[in-house]
Order: C-alpha cells, then sequence, then structure tokens
C-alpha cells in the first residue's frame, strides 16, 4: 500500500526498542519506541515530526 500511494513519511508504534527508520520505496517509515518502558536498557522517547512542502523533520526527544 505504501509503494502504491507515493505518500512522504508513515508513522507506527510503538514498540519497546530503539526507534527504527526504514524506507518502503518513496515512502520514509518511523517505527517509534515506547514512551513508557523499553527492553533492554533503551531509553524513553517521544518524537515531533515537522512537515513541510513534502518533506519530513524528525526530532527525537529521549527522556532517559
Amino acid at each position: 500500500l505504501l509503494k502504491e500511494t507515493n505518500i512522504t513519511a508513515a508513522f507506527f508504534g510503538h514498540k519497546h526498542m530503539p526507534r527504527c527508520d526504514l524506507m518502503v520505496g518513496n515512502t520514509s517509515c518511523h517505527i517509534l519506541s515506547s514512551c513508557a518502558w523499553n527492553h533492554h536498557d533503551s531509553p524513553l522517547s517521544f518524537c515531533i515530526a515537522t512537515v513541510d512542502d513534502g518533506s519530513v523533520d524528525i526530532n527525537e526527544i529521549v527522556m532517559s
């Protein structure tokens, strides 16, 4: 579906591991970590995404 729709970015989450970023076709995909608890001492974090004219800037805020 991501390859067919050609969107700029997609956000998924959460998982209890560090954030993971990957490309599916032309779409940047971001799998976010949990902001409550994570495995293996992975830091707690959340992301702020700024979207502007087809580009996405992601700022990850690490809380621990």
